[in-house]
């Protein structure tokens, strides 16, 4: 779909976008549980005494703020595919309703009696 403005809508590029994104954003999701099991096997490696509990409790803390980012991060990348599909869906439903108008305003001069035509 071609606008006034030297913009070209590709309906089926939105969707191919769409649809890569989503399959993006699953697979961090995947990856970021994964990490998080392997990460979690390594709880209590820097010992019991003092010095390694503070520093446990460093990296838990930086770990899951790290975490939390990163899944907010995939969660707007799936709202922006999901965003891009109805996007897809809204230009292929505007650029219907033009071709109908268009089919119904054909119509209807096809339908003018011969006085109003002007001959």
């Amino acid at each position: 779909m071609s606008g006034g403005t030297g913009v070209e809508i590709h309906i089926d590029s939105l969707r191919e976008a769409s649809r890569g994104l989503s399959q993006i954003c699953e697979r961090m999701g995947s990856e970021l549980d994964k990490l998080g099991n392997k990460l979690e096997s390594y709880a209590g490696c820097w010992g019991t005494d003092n010095f390694g509990q503070l520093i446990g409790q460093a990296v838990e803390e930086v770990v899951a703020y790290m975490f939390d980012m990163l899944r907010q991060w995939a969660e707007d990348q799936c709202e922006r595919a999901t965003d891009l599909g109805g996007m897809a869906d809204w230009y292929e439903q505007a650029e219907q309703r033009f071709v109908d108008a268009f089919k119904q305003l054909n119509d209807m001069l096809g339908n003018v009696p011969d006085f109003m035509q002007g001959r």
